[in-house]
């Protein structure tokens, strides 16, 4: 038959009526009523467990958070130390290029192991936390767990072009101070600007994983336009704009560490065109 034909036959044998669908959904409606019955008497079981739980819990996760502290900064400490021994001499050329990776690599042997057996000495007392507060939510515990502490144990080893030489720092300081992108440039139409810009010299490209893009108007504050991109590109378009209108645009970089500070900011309005230009003078003066 006709691709026409098939398609009736189709529509004909896949339709329903409002009679067949009225019986199916009087059909299901107490299975689904007696489901929502049953979670909802879960989500409340848990809620009591939470309200009822919540501050013992959150104070023995603080005590195990303050332990691991402790250990993760005075390793951290120690490491620093001898890693800008060690970049000293190099500094100084007392040591070769080769002799300081194979250093460096020796620290890495030290103390990644050290830091692995902190790591697993946290996720083991979590664990026997979680045996103790039994019927406990396992996410709850996880989301208690995971607050972001205040000791950066990652060593980041950056050439410092006005001193010229290595320097031995946090990498989450090396990434705020030395990585925001720089805006190069743009390019404007009647209702669309498109960006351009670069990363910063001091970091590797491969480092970053995405941009946050940040925009406002005139006597308003920035919101963000893209959380982030996902991807290294350099420029974004930004579309469905209003002619005549000026946008200010910031950048920062992201990565593994974190977000960089922002880029210088932009300002620019979206191009007129003639056409535009002759209708606006014409509505000025009337004619």
């Amino acid at each position: 038959m006709t691709s026409f034909n098939a398609l009736q036959k189709f529509n004909s044998a896949a339709r329903s009526t409002v009679n067949e669908i009225s019986n199916y959904n009087e059909k299901i409606q107490p299975h689904y009523a007696e489901s929502l019955k049953k979670l909802f008497e879960r989500i409340s079981y848990w809620d009591d467990m939470v309200n009822n739980r919540d501050e013992r819990i959150k104070k023995d996760v603080d005590v195990i958070e303050r332990d691991y502290s402790i250990q993760l900064s005075v390793m951290s400490q120690n490491e620093r130390v001898v890693v800008r021994e060690i970049i000293q001499l190099y500094n100084t050329e007392t040591i070769t290029r080769t002799e300081l990776t194979h250093e460096l690599g020796e620290i890495r042997e030290k103390y990644n192991p050290l830091k692995d057996e902190i790591l697993n000495a946290k996720a083991k007392s979590l664990s026997e936390l979680e045996l103790k507060y039994d019927n406990w939510v396992p996410n709850t515990i996880h989301n208690l767990a995971s607050s972001s502490h205040s000791i950066d144990a990652n060593i980041a080893i950056i050439w410092n072009s006005d001193t010229e030489r290595y320097d031995a720092i946090s990498s989450k300081d090396a990434f705020s101070i030395t990585t925001k992108p720089i805006i190069t440039g743009l390019v404007t139409a009647p209702t669309e600007i498109q960006l351009f810009w670069k990363a910063s010299a001091s970091i590797d490209d491969a480092l970053v994983v995405g941009y946050k893009i940040e925009v406002k108007t005139d006597n308003q504050p920035y919101v963000v336009l893209i959380e982030d991109t996902g991807n290294r590109n350099m420029s974004y378009t930004h579309t469905d704009l209003i002619n005549g209108e000026f946008y200010t645009y910031r950048i920062s970089a992201i990565t593994d560490v974190g977000v960089s500070d922002s880029s210088n900011a932009i300002r620019a309005s979206t191009a007129t065109t003639i056409l535009d230009m002759i209708k606006e003078l014409r509505d000025l003066i009337g004619k």
